[in-house]
Parts: C-alpha cells; sequence; structure tokens
C-alpha cells in the first residue's frame, strides 16, 4: 500500500503542477494584452484627440453648411406658409 500511496501523490503533484503550467500561459497572455493596451492607450492618445478636433471641426463645417444650404427653402417654405394661411383666414373671414 506504500508504493500505491507514494505514486497517487507523485501523480497528484504532477497533475498540479501541470494545471499551474497550462494556466500561467493564458494568464501570461493576458498580462501582455493588458501591458500592451496600456501602452497603446498612452501612445495613441495625443493623435486620437488630435483627430477627434479635426473630426469636431468638419463636422461643424458641415453644420453650417448645410444650414446655409436649406435656409432659403426653409424661408421660402415659411413664405408660402404665411401666405397660404393668410389666404386661408381671409376665405374663413368672408366666408362667416
Amino acid at each position: 500500500m506504500g508504493t500505491v500511496s507514494i505514486l497517487a501523490d507523485i501523480s497528484a503533484v504532477l497533475v498540479i503542477v501541470e494545471f499551474i503550467l497550462l494556466a500561467a500561459i493564458p494568464l501570461l497572455v493576458l498580462y501582455f494584452i493588458v501591458k500592451g493596451v496600456r501602452w497603446l492607450n498612452e501612445h495613441l492618445r495625443p493623435w486620437l484627440q488630435q483627430m477627434q478636433a479635426k473630426v469636431d471641426q468638419v463636422r461643424d463645417a458641415v453644420k453650417r453648411g448645410s444650414q446655409a444650404v436649406a435656409k432659403p427653402f426653409v424661408a421660402i417654405s415659411v413664405c408660402a406658409a404665411q401666405v397660404q394661411g393668410l389666404f386661408r383666414g381671409i376665405t374663413r373671414g368672408l366666408s362667416r
């Protein structure tokens, strides 16, 4: 019985060592991924802030441009609605 007990202990230790080694590989990979993401964050943040500023400028220019293009059409629509409302009011006033 002593030999079987010793072999069982040795096999248990081997299983534990194998588990530790197999668990260490993904943990090391995860560690280096996190470290790489932190490095990217530090080195890309200024560039991304500059790009965000440029995107904001373009967005503002597009907004101003679209408002300038739409302004005459909105004015025509408003005038047409006002004239239509005026005639509707006149016809209702005359029909009474």
